[in-house]
């Protein structure tokens, strides 16, 4: 009784917003009985929640912006809050309530509580993940948790990244309103505890904000690790005991070094190895962000292509709530436009970028093409387990001619509505199932209903986790075809490649926070994708995206022949590298390093060269002489007679 009173002074002083914190937050009631719904999901395009024992939900760390809201809880009709939410920086948007209608039956929810706890040295295990098929929560500092779930009984697991998995030797009752306590777990360290580990955080040094995608290395003279911060930090385990030099890096900021070397004992994790990174050029530049929607049906517009022109250009693609950001741009004026494919461009946007700061709000609302008339696309989604509709899956339909979203109904039936005629791919995802994709382009007519585009999903059958997604062309806004995507997280650096519709997926990967990227022949990489793999469940829809390098051809290094205009050689280095090239007549030259995240490191060279052979060595710094992390870079050249890119790997220890 004494533990259950503590989980419930928590989950009270749980609705104690945080200052400076960006968000939305609100209740989930029963609409006849005035009645808190606990376990209720609240989910916007970029983050989701799920109520407490009051029915209270906080979505947190949103961008500003406009946001769609929704509510679903299992026994109700899901609902839509009717209006968009903003959400200005450093606020909570309160308020966002929810009375949900009862589909009749199931009983009060109850749950299961307890504590995660390391076997060798009884300390709490902090982001465990305690579940039941298809629902999972993640432990607090101390290593508690709290489950909500319907009356019933359950088979019970824990796992943590660097820990052996572990299920709860019996069954669990749990009773209409009740909470069962006491459901313990002792994970027992991977490698029978002769490994240890490193923990931290990474923040800005600017606001202290912790940075959410910030990838950690360590590595000493025969092991090379990297994981990739989330939003509790990051974590090393199973690291063979000795010394390691740990580095951080994150897009828009300097990277930092660990100063001293740290130990890493046997059975144990080394904590508080901290990283306080700055932001690129002293925070000298600024960015711009904003919403981009359909104005017809005010949705978020995913893949929408945002370009800035000033001083220099910056672009960046909508993320799935309709979002973008487009940051380190030198302080000016600059000509903003966003375009999406079935719209017609948005009228251009002057907009003054600020040092220092991002410039906010910079919103437009695309009106479709015009067309007499609009169709749809319907179908159900089932359980291939039980043949069951799915209630809550997400689909999607993205074609040429514009895109749809839509959510399952009880029953498990959707509706895409307001789709202009054209194909479409359609995909389908839920909570604890692998994702599906149409195996053909599902046409759609003006003013008709396309039917039977059903799927029948497969469930996820181990605890463990998986990605899944496509990545697109953010300039064409065209899916990828192979395509090398990278996943870095705690089951190590993963790799696959994009299938004929630019599909990929990960699966059967340990829980955790990873850090998702693309790469391709002729394409800049986009910026890194962080996701959370949770499990029995996918993470559906990271889509890395990616811009042609316009004008730039990737050249083999191989010998140039007769005629060859432009060559670059590369070798992956250690510590610095030597760039070989050749012209076939004089001119301005550009030679510069460039980052993952499309940022300008270093320039090796800028001026005019003479016909013929030329050679520059990078000694891994960057333009103000600091050295830059391990990690993949690009070298550019520019010329008259041609251009190239090519891709080198740097390590730094």
């Amino acid at each position: 009784m004494k533990r259950l009173l503590i989980l419930v002074a928590i989950l009270a002083a749980a609705t104690v917003l945080p200052a400076q914190m960006t968000g939305i937050s609100g209740t989930v009631v029963d609409d006849s009985t005035g009645n808190p719904i606990p376990h209720a999901t609240v989910r916007t395009m970029c983050g989701m929640a799920q109520t407490d024992s009051v029915g209270f939900y906080l979505i947190p760390n949103l961008r500003p912006g406009g946001y769609t809201v929704s509510a679903m809880a299992r026994g109700y009709e899901p609902a839509v809050y009717p209006e968009t939410v903003r959400v200005v920086q450093g606020q909570v948007t309160e308020n966002i309530n929810f009375r949900l209608t009862a589909m009749g039956g199931g009983g009060e929810p109850g749950g299961i509580s307890g504590t995660v706890l390391d076997d060798a040295t009884s300390e709490p295990v902090r982001g465990a993940w305690v579940y039941v098929h298809r629902m999972s929560v993640r432990t607090d500092s101390l290593g508690q948790y709290l489950l909500r779930l319907h009356p019933g009984r359950y088979i019970v697991g824990a796992t943590a990244e660097g820990y052996e998995p572990e299920m709860y030797p019996d069954t669990v009752l749990v009773e209409s309103g009740v909470v069962t306590p006491n459901i313990d777990f002792r994970l027992t360290p991977r490698g029978g505890g002769q490994n240890g580990g490193i923990a931290g955080i990474v923040t800005d040094a600017g606001n202290h904000m912790m940075i959410r995608g910030a990838l950690v290395t360590a590595t000493n003279g025969s092991v090379s690790r990297e994981v990739t911060q989330g939003c509790r930090g990051y974590r090393f385990c199973d690291l063979p005991a000795g010394k390691y030099w740990v580095s951080a890096t994150a897009n828009g900021y300097d990277p930092g070094n660990y100063p001293d070397s740290v130990e890493v004992v046997a059975g144990r994790v080394t904590d508080h190895i901290d990283f306080a990174l700055t932001r690129s050029g002293g925070g000298q530049n600024g960015g711009i962000a904003g919403m981009v929607t359909n104005a017809a049906t005010n949705e978020p517009l995913f893949g929408a292509h945002v370009m800035a022109r000033g001083r220099m250009m910056g672009r960046a693609n909508t993320d799935s709530a309709g979002l973008y950001e487009i940051a380190n741009l030198p302080a000016g004026h600059y000509v903003v436009v966003a375009s999406a494919r079935g719209f017609q461009p948005g009228a251009p946007e002057t907009v003054a970028v600020v040092a220092g700061q991002i410039t906010e709000d910079v919103d437009f609302a695309l009106q479709p093409m015009p067309a007499p008339g609009t169709g749809a696309i319907t179908g159900v989604v089932t359980d291939s387990a039980t043949g069951l509709g799915i209630f809550g899956a997400r689909l999607f339909a993205w074609g040429p001619s514009g895109q749809g979203f839509a959510l399952t109904d009880s029953e498990g039936n959707y509706l895409v509505r307001h789709l202009r005629a054209g194909s479409y791919i359609v995909r389908a995802c839920a909570r604890g199932y692998r994702p599906g994709v149409w195996p053909e382009s599902v046409a759609v007519a003006e003013g008709e209903t396309t039917f039977d585009i059903d799927f029948v999903l497969v469930p996820a059958q181990r605890p463990m986790g998986g990605i899944a997604g496509f990545v697109y062309d953010g300039t064409e806004q065209l899916e990828l075809a192979g395509v090398e995507v990278t996943a870095v997280g705690p089951s190590g650096t993963l790799q696959t490649r994009t299938d004929t519709r630019g599909e990929y997926r990960f699966d059967d990967i340990e829980p955790g926070d990873y850090r998702v990227q693309a790469s391709a022949n002729g394409f800049d990489p986009g910026p890194a994708v962080i996701v959370t793999a949770e499990p029995y469940a996918y993470t559906s829809f990271t889509t890395p995206v990616m811009y042609p390098l316009t004008g730039i051809e990737e050249n083999r290094p191989t010998d140039p022949g007769p005629g060859a205009s432009l060559l670059v050689v590369t070798n992956p280095v250690r510590g610095h590298g030597i760039i070989n090239w050749q012209l076939s007549s004089p001119g301005m030259v550009s030679v510069r390093v460039v980052d993952n995240s499309g940022r300008v490191v270093r320039t090796i060279h800028q001026g005019t060269l003479s016909a013929g052979r030329h050679v520059a060595t990078w000694d891994g710094t960057d333009d103000g002489g600091r050295r830059v992390a391990s990690g993949i870079y690009f070298y550019h050249l520019a010329a008259p007679c041609g251009r190239s890119v090519q891709k080198v790997v740097l390590t730094t220890r």
